[in-house]
């Protein structure tokens, strides 16, 4: 062949390749312009679907928090579907919702009895509901390779929420009892019957939101509720608020709760609340949630009779004067007529520690042979709780021991007793509570010295704290010192602080100046050195004691520096106690530091103080509480500048999220994993 029919053929060969590599492309780009079209169309029915369920679902919730039964709140997501969101489907595509709800296994194995496997339909609980709906969508392009349809689902859950408000009301004007004044804001009886013409939400005579209500219409149109189920007007923050406590004004903080386990401040903190927050930084996080509602997590269910209450419904207060932020967020938020979900208490302010003892500031023995007799006064305390339970106080004085062996009490000294609050009795009262206001007077008896030398010692006053069915509660130490013979050359440890609120793995540090006090030069130019107690661990550690008395003991290492060092009256030296915590877990811990020294009449002398170290967590701060004993719906009758005022519309429930209580809360969207289900 020659070489012009050689090129001939290649070129005709050629032009063969060209027209199957086209009919192959056109068919690719044919392919991902379906893709691309039929895609698009999946993605625009997808988002026409799920704003359909979306509203469905909150439409359906809506219902339920107007009291609307769940069969009526189906009807409504089923009406919200059909009627007004699944016509004009941008694809074209016929969805048709089922009158009964179907489920399958899809989320899970469980069917029917998990609400999550809804596929198809409208479901309304108490408090939420789900909405699922699946489209068949025709293609118009892929279905050239074989695929017809594509399968588009969505699903909605919604719920009532919205939450509780950072306000708590006190449930009774009053305490129940013999007074002919008590009043229960909650459907109270007497009040009922004394005010039949106030059971309307304004107070007006009308009963528009009562469905349980009996009430009539007379000729001239007026109307009188014949039975009233709704408490009386009473303030539920600001000005004129009632409760145990003058200085509180109903404002709560929600993310403070917890108050059982340490004695010294809350435990549970949420939603970015940490020990140390400043008190302004959280009254403002606190008064942002009559806004936006409270994002949880919601309290417990309250279990009437519970003695101590449960801790999670130990919540945390706000002073008076931080109430005006709260008061003024209502204003802004909230007008006459609106339902708020609202915490009830008991109207007594709590506070931590539950009980007190005042120590008295030393114990003088005049003689190193002394006694018996009788010795000084001091007073023990109790918050309302405590009084109210009839729980009990035991003292006795414990010998101050330290490292497990050593003592810093004269083993001359006879064992000291307490009336009341010592025992066996008689002759002493025993266990005893203590009263209210300055608390009840203890007196010191059988005080006697055989012999010794004279000095500053230490002892211990011991509180042992019982319920009436002999449970143990807390215990709490008093370190006192006790000046044998009169002594006047002494020093003193003046701390900045002796409770305090430190990061996790940071550095515990307590300083302290080291002085002569009033007696001037008396004590000398001596030397006082200064030691950590050991109990329970190696010697050269530090015991850090926990709050709580199931925790383990910590041992750890500490630095006081300068150590030793002389007192000074002019010009005292600063004393630096410094405690690593580095892998110290997070709660609040006690240890116990002792200064020792001899003053120029060569008497000895001891000082001991207890440092408290809040790891992680609150070591004071919010030390009052309120215990959440229910929850109501209140109508808002009043809103003013200076205080808020409403009435309940709902008896009392001890569940948060019982669906009678859903009529002041807003439908909300969840996930669909997210319970109830």
């Amino acid at each position: 062949m020659g070489s012009r029919a050689l090129l001939r053929a290649m070129h005709a060969d050629e032009a063969g390749q060209s027209v199957v590599i086209v009919a192959l492309s056109f068919t690719l780009l044919l392919g991902f312009a379906g893709l691309a079209i039929d895609g698009g169309r999946y993605y625009a029915e997808r988002r026409f679907l799920q704003s359909a369920v979306d509203a469905a679902a909150l439409g359906c919730v809506q219902k339920l928090t107007v009291g609307g039964t769940q069969q009526q709140a189906e009807d409504q997501g089923e009406l919200i579907l059909r009627t007004y969101n699944l016509p004009g489907d941008p694809t074209g595509t016929g969805v048709v919702v089922n009158d009964d709800p179907q489920y399958d296994t899809w989320f899970n194995a469980s069917g029917s009895a998990d609400k999550r496997n809804l596929y198809d339909g409208v479901y309304a609980g108490s408090t939420d509901c789900r909405v699922a709906v699946r489209a068949s969508m025709q293609t118009l392009f892929i279905r050239l390779f074989g695929l017809q349809a594509i399968s588009v689902p969505a699903n909605a859950h919604a719920v009532a929420k919205g939450g509780m408000y950072p306000v708590i009301v006190n449930r009774y004007k009053d305490p129940p009892g013999p007074s002919s004044t008590f009043v229960d804001h909650i459907k109270q009886d007497a009040y009922q019957s004394a005010n039949p013409n106030t059971c309307s939400e304004n107070g007006g005579g009308g009963c528009p939101d009562a469905a349980a209500e009996v009430y009539s219409v007379d000729g001239s149109g007026v109307v009188t509720c014949s039975v009233c189920l709704w408490g009386p007007e009473t303030v539920i923050a600001g000005q004129g608020y009632q409760s145990s406590d003058s200085d509180f004004r109903g404002f709560i903080a929600l993310d403070v709760r917890d108050f059982s386990t340490s004695p010294t401040g809350a435990s549970l903190f949420y939603n970015g609340v940490t020990a140390g927050t400043q008190t302004n930084t959280l009254k403002d996080i606190e008064a942002s949630y009559v806004n936006g509602g409270y994002p949880g997590p919601d309290l417990e269910t309250y279990v009437p009779g519970s003695n101590p209450l449960q801790a999670g419904l130990q919540v945390g207060i706000m002073s008076g004067n931080s109430s005006g932020v709260v008061v003024s967020n209502f204003d802004r938020y909230f007008q006459e007529g609106d339902k708020v979900l609202i915490q009830l208490f008991d109207g007594q302010v709590r506070e931590i520690p539950e009980y007190t003892i005042n120590a008295p500031s030393s114990i003088g023995i005049p003689s190193t042979t002394y006694g018996p007799a009788d010795g000084t006064t001091f007073r023990v305390g109790a918050n309302q709780r405590f009084r109210d339970a009839g729980d009990k106080v035991v003292l006795e004085m414990v010998r101050d021991t330290f490292n497990g062996t050593e003592t810093d009490t004269p083993t001359q000294l006879a064992d000291m007793h307490f009336d009341p609050g010592s025992e066996p009795s008689p002759p002493y009262t025993g266990r005893f509570t203590p009263a209210g206001g300055s608390g009840t007077q203890v007196r010191i008896r059988d005080l006697q010295l055989t012999g010794g030398s004279a000095g500053i010692y230490s002892v211990i006053i011991k509180g042992q704290a019982y319920e009436v069915d002999g449970t143990q509660l807390s215990t709490k130490k008093a370190y006192v010192p006790l000046n044998v013979g009169g002594v006047t050359g002494d020093f003193a440890m003046s701390f900045d602080a002796t409770a305090a609120e430190f990061p996790l793995n940071g550095t515990a540090t307590f300083t302290f100046s080291l002085s002569t006090g009033s007696a001037g030069g008396a004590f000398g130019n001596s030397n006082v050195s200064f030691a950590l107690d050991s109990t329970g661990c190696t010697i050269g550690y530090v015991a850090l004691v926990s709050a709580i008395p199931t925790e383990p003991l910590v041992c750890t290492t500490a630095t006081i520096s300068p150590n030793p060092a002389v007192p000074s009256k002019n010009d005292p030296p600063t004393v630096t106690v410094a405690i690593p915590l580095t892998g110290v877990p997070q709660g609040t811990y006690t240890l116990v530091l002792r200064g020792r020294g001899v003053n120029s009449a060569s008497q000895p002398g001891v000082h001991v103080q207890p440092l408290t170290l809040a790891v992680g967590t609150a070591a004071g701060g919010a030390t009052k509480y309120v215990n959440v004993q229910g929850y109501s719906v209140f109508v808002i009758t009043s809103v003013t500048s200076n205080s808020v005022s409403g009435r309940a519309i709902s008896g009392s429930y001890a569940d948060p999220r019982d669906p009678n209580l859903n009529v002041a809360l807003k439908p909300g969207l969840i996930p669909w994993e997210a319970a109830p289900y």
